[in-house]
């Protein structure tokens, strides 16, 4: 009787572990995503930041443009991925994903 209820117990277990492996490989694959965004954030804000804010050329001042308007893209992909994977409770309003988007444009940039 042992033998085949701990059969039975180690089916259910690797029917279990096969349900999970779905859920999170698509997890896996979006939190990939989240970080390449991250990544190039972080790499356009280097870019803007590398420019500096005084004295610029008319071309360094449409690259820095350029590049801001690739920030604000970035960073509404961000939102719209976190809305996308987020929990439906825990959805924030785009009022308030705005706000928060803008402070941290304004906190790093």
């Amino acid at each position: 009787m042992r033998r085949k209820q701990g059969i039975g117990l180690l089916e259910e277990v690797f029917r279990n572990i096969r349900r999970a492996a779905i859920p999170f490989r698509v997890y896996a694959k979006n939190l990939h995503e989240i970080r390449a965004l991250i990544k190039e954030i972080g790499e356009v804000k280097t870019e803007i930041n590398k420019i500096g804010f005084f004295f610029l050329s008319d071309e360094e001042t449409r690259i820095r443009n350029a590049l801001k308007t690739r920030l604000d893209n970035l960073l509404s992909q961000l939102d719209e991925m976190a809305e996308k994977n987020a929990p439906s409770a825990a959805r924030m309003s785009k009022s308030s994903g705005d706000v928060l988007r803008l402070n941290f444009i304004r906190t790093y940039t």
